[in-house]
């Protein structure tokens, strides 16, 4: 049987960041059909996927699974992570704080820096 609270908490947690099913779905590299099922308890996520909605909404599993998300149990109020625009594409891309920063001190750094970085990251010759 499926777990109501899990369900009625993901759509809460997702509802109070102002995201869509399709935002989560985007964020945490599933399909929107799998989410809309964990959000309506036709599915229940894996452990992987719970620990996924734990981390990305920075609370415990017990406050995912059991605990009211909407209650002062959560300890942050913003997600993790930032959209991005690509400019060739315009599709969003969503990076971490830290992933922002990374690229920030790419950007920063000389052409043969960035060239040497590329190579140890396999993305050139």
């Amino acid at each position: 049987m499926a777990n109501l609270q899990l369900a009625k908490n993901l759509k809460t947690l997702r509802e109070k960041h102002n995201l869509t099913q399709v935002d989560v779905s985007r964020m945490l590299n599933i399909s929107r059909q799998a989410y809309s099922n964990y959000e309506r308890a036709v599915r229940e996520p894996d452990l992987t996927t719970l620990i996924y909605f734990s981390e990305f909404y920075k609370i415990t599993l017990d406050e995912l699974i059991l605990g009211n998300p909407g209650s002062s149990q959560i300890r942050e109020t913003f997600l993790p992570y930032a959209e991005v625009k690509d400019p060739v594409t315009n599709h969003s891309v969503f990076v971490s704080q830290e992933e922002l920063e990374l690229i920030m001190g790419y950007r920063k750094r000389s052409v043969d820096d960035q060239r040497i970085i590329k190579r140890f990251l396999d993305l050139e010759p």
